[in-house]
């Protein structure tokens, strides 16, 4: 079924549709070219499709693994946000080599599901989904070098405070790789 699905642009769950490359194409990117993908984490609608970035990397936090393959995965509640045929994918591209897993500090932090929209950050009310609260609350002060490089995974507000990719795309697409705009 995962394949089937994969080839209709839907995850098995059906909830969510699967970037059939338009964006990356909106940006001048083809998913053939790209060298590196940053997974901030291996929810069904963050991760999957790794077939078509053939000569990539992948890039992860070694604790994203810990957590879609660990033992907490025996709750459903929490084993709903992963598809299983994502992890095994991710589990077989890190033993082709192809997957660089990563921890600590970085330049920009994208926090993805912790922080769905920058509210939450700003608001000290981590997401629902947050595993362990306090340590999320932790996370917000030490691993980027200001809240303003603090990146939320559903926020529709990202691409307005980072410099846009192209006049075209201004308010649609930021550029993650330079600081976010001031004010």
């Amino acid at each position: 079924m995962a394949a089937a699905a994969r080839e209709t642009n839907k995850n098995t769950s059906g909830l969510w549709p699967i970037d059939d490359g338009s964006t990356a194409r909106a940006v001048g990117i083809t998913a053939d070219t790209v060298e590196d993908v940053i997974l901030t984490h291996m929810h069904y609608d963050h991760a999957g499709n790794f077939h078509k970035f053939p000569k990539a990397r992948f890039q992860l936090r070694e604790p994203e693994m810990h957590d879609a393959a660990g033992r907490h995965m025996r709750h459903k509640q929490l084993a709903k946000s992963f598809e299983p045929d994502d992890v095994r994918g991710i589990v077989r591209l890190n033993l082709e080599g192809r997957v660089t897993y990563h921890n600590g500090p970085a330049e920009v932090v994208l926090v993805s599901e912790v922080t769905h929209f920058y509210e939450n950050m700003e608001s000290y009310r981590p997401f629902t989904t947050a595993f362990d609260v306090g340590a999320t609350r932790e996370a917000f002060d030490t691993h980027a070098p200001s809240p303003a490089h603090i990146v939320p995974g559903h926020d529709p507000e990202v691409p307005r405070r980072y410099p846009a990719v192209s006049p075209d795309l201004a308010g649609i697409a930021g550029r993650l790789n330079v600081a976010p705009l001031s004010g």
